[in-house]
């Protein structure tokens, strides 16, 4: 596995794979695409809907004029986001998956939310831009961390925080599912112990946050399970949370 991963990565990780797998699993209207990036279905699920509100107030617990959503996709955050900050700007590699974004906009009358085309690692606004850059799950999926890392900087105001969730893969449950999958195992090189170091070389504050969040697994099992794991100590937490937070703030 590891072997393949090193001669593949490059392959798997360039933005033209990536593009075109989730636009395979759109078109194809994979379980998988239903469960983790359909809009309707997340938002009509009770359990989904109140994780999302529960890891959203802790996260955005100060005031947001603008915040960038790099990677949005179909923004099916985008009714939650629009909660915390008056403007919302999502960018995303496929046009494709763009078109569905823009009906949830004008289908749920979401107002000030802009998108655009864009690669993470050539952000198309000015210096200075943004008070917060939320990147969900994106960052394992680039050929170049450390250029999309470069341009969170570059376009975020002074004070201005980076907020990234990534996967745990220090959770063997969470190993598994990513690693035999093409379009994820970019994230077999992006420990949050490499992505700490990554960060480290512009940003100063930065501090990392486990959390059970997921939105995929809503069984009466998978819910226990995850009851259970937020019972846990944070030494424990950090080795078995689902996901973690990093937040990363420009001085």
């Amino acid at each position: 596995m590891l072997s393949f991963f090193r001669r593949n990565k490059d392959k798997y990780t360039s933005w033209k794979y990536q593009k075109e797998s989730f636009e395979k699993m759109y078109e194809e209207g994979t379980k998988e695409f239903q469960k983790r990036y359909h809009t309707e279905l997340l938002e009509e699920n009770k359990f989904v809907h109140q994780r999302i509100d529960d890891l959203f107030k802790t996260l955005f617990n100060y005031d947001i004029e603008n915040l960038l959503d790099v990677g949005c996709g179909t923004g099916f955050y985008f009714s939650a986001l629009s909660k915390y900050t008056k403007k919302i700007y999502g960018i995303d590699v496929s046009s494709l998956i763009l078109k569905e974004a823009k009906k949830i906009i004008e289908g749920k009358n979401l107002k000030n939310i802009y998108f655009g085309l864009s690669i993470s690692e050539v952000l198309p606004f000015r210096d200075n831009s943004f008070d917060c850059v939320f990147i969900f799950a994106v960052l394992h999926h680039l050929q170049n961390v450390d250029k999309a890392i470069a341009e969170a900087h570059r376009v975020l105001k002074k004070d201005g925080k980076c907020i990234v969730i990534e996967p745990n893969i220090l959770n063997p449950a969470m190993f598994l599912f990513l690693c035999f999958k093409k379009h994820e195992i970019g994230i077999l090189s992006l420990s949050k112990f490499t992505l700490e170091k990554k960060f480290q070389k512009l940003f100063k504050k930065i501090y990392t946050v486990p959390t059970t969040f997921q939105v995929t697994f809503t069984d009466p099992v998978s819910n226990m399970i995850l009851s259970s794991l937020e019972k846990l100590p944070k030494p424990l937490l950090d080795y078995l949370a689902i996901h973690y937070v990093l937040i990363a703030e420009k001085e």
